[in-house]
């Protein structure tokens, strides 16, 4: 079984090294690394084992969805694995996936992303814990229509090849270096489950998010997550889905609780985390209104 792997990536060099340095550790080795975005000198940086293996795609635009999607366009796998450029894999994590994609019938696969906040960060500066983290400890099938956001992201993803024809490629209108900011993964993988296809979390596939960023720069990735969100469902409530428009609902009011707790309970952490993601959900709907956002 071949497996590509595509990473996204703006450059942060640190990172990208400490990610190519757990795929080169990993007892399967990939068939093929396709590096996409902002990649300037970095083949400097690629150690001779993956050197032949590693292909450098250089964007002038951000886009991490427009990444992907090149990425996936150029891969020749059976399988395309998805990481960040911030995310550690295991050393079984090629391993896993392979295992699992032939052990089922499944085409698509979710894993574990657990933060490295205080393990051996590849730079001097330690941040605040990753937002981005899925730390469910049991293996689920999910089917039908779910919360998206609770199944997984692009830190950790794979799929078959022959997936992309049914549900199509990641929405170059939502993710990082749009206007959208957010929720290209969440899209996607709700598409996934739109189409009636299942898909498989399973915690034996394991990334490590590293946590880099700082406080301020993690209140506005939480403002980014709201207005990918509110796009988002938007995106599909406006299209007569109404469960998005349920979910666009719950997610309002899950945020607005933690606003009004911590504000009664004097708990800043609480409303650091609702605020953003309230005023982020309103910029989002807005501006998905504005840009008439239906792809």
């Amino acid at each position: 079984m071949k497996i590509s792997v595509v990473i996204p990536t703006l450059g942060k060099r640190e990172l990208l090294e400490r990610c190519l340095e757990g795929i080169e550790a990993n007892s399967f080795p990939p068939h093929e690394i396709f590096i996409v975005g902002l990649t300037g000198e970095m083949r400097k940086q690629i150690r001779p084992a993956l050197l032949n293996k590693t292909h450098f795609i250089n964007l002038r635009t951000r886009g991490a969805s427009q990444a992907r999607n090149l990425g996936i366009k150029k891969a020749s796998g059976e399988i395309i694995a998805f990481l960040d450029d911030d995310c550690f894999p295991d050393q079984d994590w090629l391993s896993q996936i392979a295992y699992l994609f032939e052990k089922t019938p499944l085409t698509s696969l979710c894993g574990q992303v657990l933060s490295s906040t205080g393990i051996d960060p590849p730079s001097k500066k330690i941040g605040q814990p990753p937002l981005a983290v899925w730390l469910g400890k049991e293996g689920k099938i999910f089917q039908g229509l779910n919360n998206p956001w609770l199944i997984g992201g692009t830190g950790n993803l794979a799929v078959t090849r022959e997936l992309f024809p049914k549900v199509g490629y990641f929405d170059e209108n939502l993710g990082p270096g749009t206007l959208f900011k957010s929720s290209e993964d969440a899209d996607f993988i709700y598409r996934i489950l739109k189409s009636g296809i299942p898909v498989l979390y399973s915690p034996a596939v394991k990334v490590r998010h590293w946590g880099w960023r700082s406080e301020k720069e993690n209140l506005r990735l939480r403002l980014d997550y709201g207005i990918g969100m509110g796009a988002m469902l938007l995106k599909h409530a406006s299209k007569g889905d109404k469960f998005a428009r349920e979910l666009l609902r719950l997610k309002i009011i899950e945020h607005l609780k933690q606003c009004k707790d911590g504000l009664s309970l004097n708990y800043p952490e609480l409303l650091k985390e609702g605020f953003p993601y309230c005023c982020g959900i309103v910029t989002g709907l807005l501006l998905a209104s504005i840009y008439n956002l239906k792809q």
